[in-house]
């Protein structure tokens, strides 16, 4: 009878220690994703506001990275400790479970780790490596001054993609959070470009807008979060009958979120036309792409989407009655931005728009949507941009190698590749070239140091290199080559490029693929990353933009695993 006392009172301090560990677990699980979520208002809510009051926009790159930082440094403090007792109660559990082993539990996590996930992993990999073989590591360290891209603050930012989509609970408000915020800041940014300022902030000119800093800076910002709205109304509108089907209080609740969402898509639409960086149109355009592709499958999408493209011609023309108004008071255009705010193009995108509009909506109408045409048009439209880009891209080589070979497009400064084409990005790319030229094997492989491109041509670039930056640049710092991904390469070698290209490539495209019935917050997240990605191609990484958009792969990859996880 004891032994029997005895052995149900082992069983009872068994099941105790277990439900310590399990209850631990759980815990701790609570207490990271807490942290995440600070982290996360932190980045979404704090950081494109904060900028120190009596520098303005004189050090407003240095305040985004300071702002950083300290977000990274105090989060990171809690986040620690608690993953470390996380981790500790997580084996625990597992030894104590008979029916999972670890190595089993090790096998399926492996398992859950998707594409992206690897090449995340991989960057990781490729900043630590390129830091540990640099012969700059105190600029490697945080990065250059002014820019601050270096070991640290990459790590952190794939580390925070990690934890967030792995560990964070899923809460829509937060993600929801860009959209409020964001419209703040373009309804600054608007503003600014009229030559209203109701922000004081020193040193105010037309090349520093909202409370983001530099044009390249805030259009960096708005494409990593605006075409997410874009995204859920083109997602998330629901057919009249749809909305009939329902409860009046939801009607109406159905009806404020899609004007919120048209409010919303206007204000950024208007300030994407007005911000005055090349790059925010090629995202633009990309993003309509993208759109009218995955749009030729369905009545209703294709429906919402020239609803969109009408939308943006409305702006434009609203914008263009401004500028006919007040001429004097916009503070910077260029080409671009008069083509879509003072000229006959918004007028012709919004007969296109409504021509589609009328077409689509008496096919659904009738019942009689032609996927089979769309998608034939979508197919057209396509090959044709793809035509149109190597068009473009062969007639300004050839113009350059011959000139006056176009005629009177010649005469455009567009069709000659030079040192100032592109806002000086000509100059910017062969820099960047140089670089790759003049580093050794193992450098192309693993780069000279996570943001040392300024450091490396300072120490090791030749005469040639420096003669041209320096007649280019007025004697300014270059310490990226304004494109993305040579930067990397240069930076993080070709390792760092494939790695980064991979993770952004794979994250668009299983995010946006409706195939694997992603969620609407994946997707949204999706059209994002591309657009981040386009913009980048002729752009650069800085504080705010890195900070943003790795926060956005993460809450993507969250909502796809929890949609892989239902199914």
């Amino acid at each position: 009878m004891e032994i029997f006392d005895m052995s149900s009172k082992l069983g009872r301090k068994k099941e105790q220690t277990e439900s310590i560990f399990t209850t631990g677990y759980r815990f701790f699980a609570q207490l990271v994703d807490y942290i995440i979520c600070i982290y996360l208002l932190l980045i979404i809510v704090a950081m494109p506001f904060y900028y120190q009051r009596e520098q303005g926009y004189k050090t407003i790159g240095t305040s985004k990275y300071l702002f950083f930082r300290w977000t990274i440094e105090h989060t990171g403090q809690l986040l620690l400790p608690v993953l470390v007792c996380l981790a500790f109660c997580g084996v625990v559990r597992i030894r104590k479970e008979k029916e999972r082993s670890m190595a089993v539990c090790l096998k399926t996590w492996v398992a859950s780790f998707t594409i992206t996930d690897m090449f995340a992993l991989l960057y990781g990999c490729s900043v630590l490596i390129s830091y540990a073989a640099s012969n700059y590591k105190d600029t490697a360290l945080w990065g250059a001054n002014g820019w601050y891209m270096g070991l640290i603050p990459q790590l952190v930012s794939v580390l925070a993609y990690f934890c967030i989509s792995r560990l964070w609970e899923r809460r829509d408000w937060i993600f929801l959070l860009l959209l409020p915020v964001s419209a703040v800041v373009f309804g600054l940014g608007i503003l600014n470009r009229f030559g209203c300022y109701p922000i004081d902030m020193q040193l105010e000119r037309a090349d520093f807008i909202s409370t983001i800093g530099n044009i390249n800076w805030y259009c960096g910002y708005l494409v990593s979060v605006f075409f997410a709205g874009v995204y859920l109304l083109w997602q998330k509108t629901e057919t009249s009958l749809e909305v009939l089907g329902q409860p009046r209080t939801v009607q109406m609740q159905i009806k404020c979120k899609r004007v919120l969402l048209i409010l919303y898509v206007a204000v950024g639409f208007a300030a994407l036309v007005t911000q005055g960086s090349m790059s925010g149109f090629l995202a633009l355009g990309a993003v309509l792409l993208a759109l009218f592709c995955m749009s030729a499958d369905s009545g209703r999408r294709m429906w919402v989407f020239w609803q969109l493209v009408l939308i943006l011609a409305v702006v434009c023309m609203a914008l263009w009655g401004i500028r006919t108004r007040f001429p004097a008071q916009m503070t910077f255009s260029d080409a671009v931005t008069d083509l879509f705010t003072d000229s006959m193009l918004p007028v012709g995108l919004a007969m296109l728009a409504i021509f589609f509009l009328l077409l689509v909506g008496w096919m659904n109408r009738r019942g009689r949507y032609s996927v089979k045409l769309f998608r034939g048009l979508t197919g057209i439209v396509f090959c044709a941009t793809a035509f149109l880009f190597v068009a473009v891209v062969g007639m300004i080589a050839w113009n350059t190698k011959y000139p006056g070979s176009l005629g009177s497009l010649s005469q455009n400064e567009f069709f000659t590749f030079s040192p100032t084409w592109g806002s000086n990005r000509g100059a910017t790319w062969q820099a960047g070239l140089m670089c790759l030229k003049e580093e050794n094997m193992l450098q192309r492989l693993i780069g000279v140091g996570p943001d040392s491109m300024e450091a490396f041509i300072n120490d090791a670039g030749s005469e040639q290199l420096h003669t041209m930056i320096t007649e280019r640049f007025m004697n300014l710092r270059l310490t990226n080559a304004h494109c993305e991904w040579l930067s990397i390469w240069i930076n993080m070698g070709l390792l760092g490029c494939v790695s980064y290209g991979g993770m952004m490539i794979s994250a668009i495209i299983c995010f946006l693929r409706d195939k694997k019935g992603n969620t609407v917050i994946a997707g949204a997240c999706g059209l994002c990353v591309l657009a981040y990605t386009v913009n980048n191609i002729v752009s650069f990484q800085q504080s705010m933009s890195l900070a943003t958009i790795f926060v956005v792969l993460g809450m993507g990859r969250a909502y796809q695993a929890a949609r892989r996880k239902k199914g």
